[in-house]
């Protein structure tokens, strides 16, 4: 059973508070019976359409539990963007909320997200180099690599499996899950979250956009331009309920450059991951021959995917909301 935060704030690592407990605020008024909330729209008050979106990735979570708990499919994966949602939605719509209360909550998503990141990247990357490999002429295959992947991706879901069950028994992994189910509960709403929709979230969706094109001119490494991406895109399905034709075909857009530069970064860690690999393979005297191959089909693919981010970034612009 989770533990639930006192009224005077819960506690996060090394005792750092995630939050005071705003549920009592208005306790005087417990006999006021109060109605449904209307659909989130676009006249009605801002809170309804960002309310609606972290409703929905807390209850995600919840029903993932069991999915993790018995190393079901995916489940990391899942979680992880929960975790990824769930902080963009706290970031590019922050002036909605109390930052006292939400500033610490989205750097525990961050702490459980970056948790389960080693394991979960390794595992995508020793997928990635198990169909390189299969795609090769049996005569390009020197040496057992194929058993060094399969000894590398038993090695990994073992550790994935060790971290999952250390996080999910963590009171700090409780803390976070209580202080988000009082995030959808009582919110800490500001005054500008009472303003209609359209008046106040568009904005925050252009700040967000000035952000994205800031990255993309100034940053040297296209990971971090994905990871903008990703938070443009988040911004977009956050709204998309409410505005769907103005932004579906940017959430797209925005969508595909996150994988083209998601894959171009799966190369980058997976070149990596073969130098290593090499390496052991030479120590006991096998032949680094396919380990070189593949390092090298990588590398002309991360070409052709930076040629392809490029192109996508024009029609995200044209697209941009």
């Amino acid at each position: 059973m989770r533990s639930h935060l006192e009224a005077d704030g819960s506690t996060g690592p090394a005792g750092e508070s995630l939050g005071p407990d705003h549920s009592d605020d208005h306790s005087d008024d417990h006999d006021t019976v109060v109605g449904p909330e209307p659909a989130p729209s676009k006249k009605g008050p801002a809170r309804l359409v960002l309310h609606a979106r972290i409703a929905e990735q807390v209850q995600a979570l919840e029903l993932l539990g069991p999915v993790l708990r018995e190393g079901g499919d995916d489940g990391v994966h899942r979680l992880r963007k929960i975790c990824r949602r769930l902080r963009a939605a706290l970031a590019t719509y922050r002036p909605l909320l109390d930052r006292d209360v939400t500033d610490p909550i989205r750097a525990e998503l961050r702490w459980l997200a970056r948790s389960l990141g080693a394991t979960r990247d390794a595992e995508v990357v020793t997928a990635r180099l198990e169909a390189l490999l299969d795609g090769q002429d049996e005569g390009l295959v020197v040496g057992p690599v194929g058993t060094r992947l399969d000894r590398r991706r038993a090695r990994i879901l073992a550790e994935q499996r060790r971290v999952v069950s250390d996080i999910l028994s963590s009171e700090r992994y409780d803390l976070l899950r209580s202080s988000l189910d009082r995030l959808v509960e009582a919110a800490p709403w500001t005054p500008l979250a009472e303003e209609p929709a359209r008046e106040v979230l568009p904005r925050q969706v252009r700040r967000e956009w000035r952000r994205l094109r800031r990255i993309h001119r100034d940053a040297e490494d296209p990971h971090e331009l994905r990871r903008a991406a990703k938070r443009m895109r988040y911004a977009y399905e956050t709204l998309e309920p409410v505005w769907p034709r103005a932004t579906e075909r940017a959430r797209r857009a925005a969508t595909e450059l996150t994988e083209v530069l998601g894959e171009r970064q799966d190369t980058v860690v997976a070149r990596a991951v073969l130098v290593e690999l090499a390496r052991e393979a030479t120590t006991t005297g096998e032949s680094a021959f396919t380990y070189g191959r593949l390092h090298a089909l990588e590398e002309d693919r991360e070409r052709e995917l930076l040629d392809e981010a490029e192109r996508v970034w024009r029609r995200l612009k044209k697209r941009r909301w």
